[in-house]
C-alpha cells in the first residue's frame, strides 16, 4: 500500500501540466479509501496527493470537494504526527484558496474546531501554516468570517505577535481580512 499510496502522490505532484481531468477523476476514489488506511505513511502521502491535487486551481479543488475527500482529511488535523498533520493542514488550506463555496465545504466539516490547538502548537511550521489557512477563510464571505470568530480564533492570532515571523504575517492577514 505505501508503493501505492507513493505512486499516486508523485502523479499528483507536478502542476505544469497539472493531471488531466480524467485521470484525476479515476484516482479519486483510490484516494478516497487509502486516506481512510491505518498506516501512517499511507495518509501522509494521500494527503500529500490531495494537496498537489488542490494547488491547481478551482476545477481540481471542486474535484476535490465534490469527491468526499474533506470529511476524512479534517479528523487528521487531530493527529500530532507531523507526518500526517502538515499536508492534512496544506490540503484543508488550499481548499480554502477557492471559492466561497469550496471554503465553506471545509467549514462544514469541523475545520476550524482544530485550529486554536494548531495556532498554539510546538513547531513553527505547524503554526505558520495555520495561521495562513485561517487567513484564507477570512479572505471568504461575512459568514466565513463569523464562523472565525465564532470559533474564538482571534485571541490565538493575536498572541502569534511573539512568535515567528512568518506566522506572525499570516496571522495579520487572517486578522486584517
Amino acid at each position: 500500500m505505501r508503493n501505492i499510496a507513493w505512486v499516486i502522490s508523485n502523479l499528483c505532484r507536478y502542476r505544469q501540466p497539472p493531471p488531466p481531468f480524467h485521470a484525476v477523476c479515476e484516482l479519486l476514489p483510490v484516494i478516497a479509501q487509502l486516506i481512510l488506511h491505518e498506516d501512517t505513511a499511507v495518509i501522509s502521502d494521500i494527503c500529500w496527493a490531495v494537496t498537489y491535487l488542490t494547488d491547481s486551481g478551482n476545477d481540481q479543488i471542486q474535484l476535490v470537494a465534490d469527491s468526499g475527500l474533506v470529511q476524512h482529511i479534517v479528523p487528521l488535523l487531530k493527529s500530532d504526527r507531523r507526518k500526517v498533520l502538515m499536508p492534512a493542514i496544506r490540503a484543508i488550506g488550499n481548499i480554502v484558496t477557492g471559492t466561497d463555496e469550496q471554503t465553506q465545504v471545509c467549514i462544514d466539516c469541523g475545520c476550524l474546531t482544530h485550529f486554536a490547538r494548531l495556532l498554539s502548537f510546538r513547531k513553527e511550521n505547524i503554526v505558520r501554516e495555520t495561521a495562513w489557512v485561517v487567513s484564507n477563510v477570512t479572505a471568504g464571505n461575512e459568514a466565513q468570517i463569523q464562523a472565525v470568530i465564532d470559533a474564538e480564533l482571534v485571541p490565538p492570532l493575536l498572541v502569534l505577535q511573539e512568535g515567528d515571523y512568518r506566522a506572525q504575517k499570516e496571522a495579520a492577514w487572517a486578522v486584517c481580512n
